[in-house]
């Protein structure tokens, strides 16, 4: 199926050929290199977990596909402006801006490095499943739906939409009163990926399924529960409104009788 966007240069077109032939190469094994935080190997089949993506050529391909098109050319500027965003990478703190002043990296350090573990092991298991598939991403089996540099790496399950449920799943621990605007977050962000060209809908749906059973292994790790500890603590204080001093009260004066 072709898209209305403009078709990209042929000597374009080409690059992008042998540079993703190369990519697909290295990315599993540079992923699979990086120690694990809380999971073991094979904490998770992610294999087993998920149904096969839609056959290349079938009607239900030609369905996942014409979503993509219509969220591509359908996408608003304010959904672009976040989805390029979070291509660029995709944090807790640009997933949920509407948390806080507070909710900043640079002020909550070991809450970051909760985040950043947590999204590092949900990389490992997620390429293991791209790997296994092999699904060309939406811009690759159509390059006229590009609409920044091409993503070079397979397309089951979506990366960011794992990595996004993660996220809002711990984030959901830490401050339940958040729960239902942190998980439409989201899926926002799966959504994104969608709007970007980046990925099937039913790459964003497989996401959510293997981030949820991701998350059940995470919270029974002790490291994890380690960390998850010192980051509830780590918010609770900066949540603490700071209390200005008040001023010491002055000694009052004794009174001198009259006449001494």
């Amino acid at each position: 199926m072709k898209s209305s966007s403009r078709p990209l240069p042929r000597i374009f077109g080409g690059l992008f050929a042998l540079a993703l032939a190369f990519s697909l190469q290295i990315t599993p094994a540079l992923a699979a290199d990086r120690p694990l935080n809380f999971l073991k190997p094979g904490a998770v089949d992610v294999v087993a977990l998920l149904a096969a993506p839609p056959l290349a050529g079938s009607l239900e391909q030609q369905a996942d596909m014409a979503a993509v098109v219509h969220a591509r050319n359908t996408c608003s500027s304010n959904d672009l402006a976040v989805a390029l965003e979070q291509d660029r990478g995709l944090t807790a703190f640009n997933l949920a801006p509407f948390i806080g002043d507070y909710f900043r990296a640079e002020r909550l350090p070991k809450t970051a490095a909760l985040f950043r573990h947590a999204q590092r092991d949900t990389s490992q298991f997620v390429a293991i499943a791209k790997t296994h598939w092999k699904r060309l991403r939406p811009s690759v089996v159509d390059t006229n739906l590009l609409i920044i540099q091409p993503d070079l790496d397979f397309s089951y399950p979506s990366g960011h939409s794992t990595a996004a449920t993660i996220l809002a799943l711990i984030l959901t621990d830490l401050m339940p009163e958040q729960a239902q605007p942190l998980l439409s977050a989201s899926r926002d962000a799966g959504w994104h990926r969608v709007q970007l060209a980046r990925h099937f809908p039913s790459d964003i749906q497989a996401g959510r399924v293997v981030a949820q059973a991701l998350y059940r292994a995470m919270k029974i790790n002790p490291t994890f529960q380690k960390e998850f500890a010192e980051a509830q603590e780590e918010i609770a204080l900066a949540r603490t409104p700071l209390v200005p001093a008040l001023p010491p009260t002055a000694e009052p004066k004794t009174a001198v009788p009259v006449g001494q």
